[in-house]
């Protein structure tokens, strides 16, 4: 029997493991999520069938997509709290179980990141995501406004806080500044050792696990 999953645009056979582990974490942290539950409440009348669930808008990420990444990493501390879910731990980048968080404060702070993670992956601003967790009226307030704050918190940054919060942090392995990519400004002359330097950089970085380059301007 084959049904057709909106996860991923390939067939769901029972029996095959079709999603790695990774993408069942990121789908589980989809599903369980205020905004999911939202759209699911908005839609259905009284019962919820398989229908309702292949209708779903779930995001399609690469798994070296960063904002991937992020879910899957929360998702896995929640889950894998126990020796049984050792391998599951490995196959997601965790050492072991042993990574995984229990203590009720830190679960609670992952589930409201994951949630606060989510709801900007679907784009809504502020007010949107607000309304979105109004709609929850048996959710204690403070699990509601600790989504908010997670949401605040993890909203992607404008081109230009980028640069200025890697300008803060300073040089390092994976950061470097120039000055510029050719133009040697002591001199006020086009430089064939400058372009060989930032070259080189650019080389070192590409034969590691990357980096960046910032130049001024």
């Amino acid at each position: 029997m084959t049904v057709h999953f909106p996860f991923r645009n390939f067939p769901f056979r029972y029996n095959e493991p079709v999603l790695s582990s990774s993408e069942l974490l990121f789908l589980i942290s989809m599903m369980n999520s205020f905004v999911v539950d939202y759209i699911l409440r908005s839609r259905m009348t009284t019962n919820l069938n398989l229908f309702y669930l292949y209708q779903l808008p779930i995001p399609r990420l690469p798994q070296a997509d960063l904002r991937f990444k992020s879910i899957v990493q929360r998702a896995s501390k929640l889950v894998c709290v126990a020796p049984e879910f050792d391998d599951l731990a490995r196959q997601v980048g965790l050492k072991s179980s042993q990574d995984g968080v229990t203590d009720e404060k830190g679960r609670s702070q992952l589930r409201a990141e994951l949630d606060g993670l989510v709801a900007n992956l679907y784009g809504l601003t502020e007010a949107e995501f607000g309304y979105t967790l109004r709609t929850f009226p048996l959710v204690p307030n403070s699990v509601k406004d600790a989504a908010l704050a997670a949401f605040r918190a993890l909203a992607p940054k404008s081109a230009d806080q980028q640069v200025r919060a890697l300008i803060a942090s300073g040089e390092n392995a994976k950061l470097e500044f120039k000055s510029s990519a050719r133009w040697d400004l002591k001199q006020n002359a086009a430089s064939k050792v400058m372009e060989q330097v930032v070259v080189k950089t650019a080389a070192g970085f590409l034969n590691e696990s990357g980096g960046t380059l910032l130049f001024g301007s």
